[in-house]
């Protein structure tokens, strides 16, 4: 019979693992990402399993190879990753959730094979980078991720008005595509956006523009 209090560490590894889930998956679900807590939960109690099956499931056997089944894992949680990568004419999202996916099968597999400090402090690493590299604020709040706006216009005329506007305000843009379809014109610009009053303004000029039929933003 196993020794019971190593059963007992066994499953507190299980449960932290879990618990590092549930932390790293609640930033995600803030920001209502497809993978949250559950999917993030799931990943990092399996890699754990699989961690410690790996470590101590087959010591019984002379010709066992505990990093067969490690490296099984890095590998195998890729198509997760692969799922919930996406991508949109030259935008792709997805990535960060997928490399946290990763990450946290990763840190996962520490914990399950008794790693535990590095495990909880690559977990707050991964907090840190999550909340803190990015857009919105943060050391490189700077950086501008790039719109694409397509616009459908009646006329080649309506792009002089809207490059007049663009460049009146000093916007920053570049053209990508003139085309054609079912008699519209459809005028494809990149746009750096620079704060939200300034995407707020570009939106309300195309719509009260009366050239222009109909714009996304990307």
């Amino acid at each position: 019979m196993e020794d019971l209090e190593f059963i007992k560490i066994l499953i507190l590894r299980l449960f932290l693992a879990c618990l590092v889930g549930v932390i790293i998956g609640l930033e995600r679900e803030f920001k209502g990402k497809f993978a949250g807590i559950r999917t993030h939960t799931i990943v990092a109690l399996g890699a754990a399993l699989a961690m410690i099956v790996s470590k101590y499931g087959f010591s019984d056997s002379s010709h066992y190879d505990a990093e067969r089944i490690a490296a099984q894992i890095v590998s195998g949680i890729g198509f997760l990753g692969g799922g919930l990568i996406f991508i949109k004419k030259d935008y792709i999202s997805g990535l960060t959730t997928a490399a946290g996916i990763w990450t946290t099968a990763i840190i996962a597999m520490s914990i399950g094979a008794g790693m535990y400090i590095i495990g909880i402090c690559s977990s707050i690493l991964i907090l840190i980078l999550q909340l803190f590299l990015k857009e919105e604020f943060g050391i490189f709040s700077f950086i501008k991720r790039p719109y694409t706006i397509d616009i459908v216009l009646d006329n080649p005329m309506s792009i002089e008005k809207i490059y007049k506007y663009f460049k009146k305000e000093n916007i920053k843009f570049s053209e990508k595509s003139i085309n054609y379809r079912d008699d519209k014109l459809i005028l494809e610009v990149q746009y750096h956006n620079k704060n939200e009053n300034e995407l707020i303004g570009i939106i309300n000029f195309l719509r009260e523009n009366r050239r222009v039929f109909k714009f996304s933003l990307d």
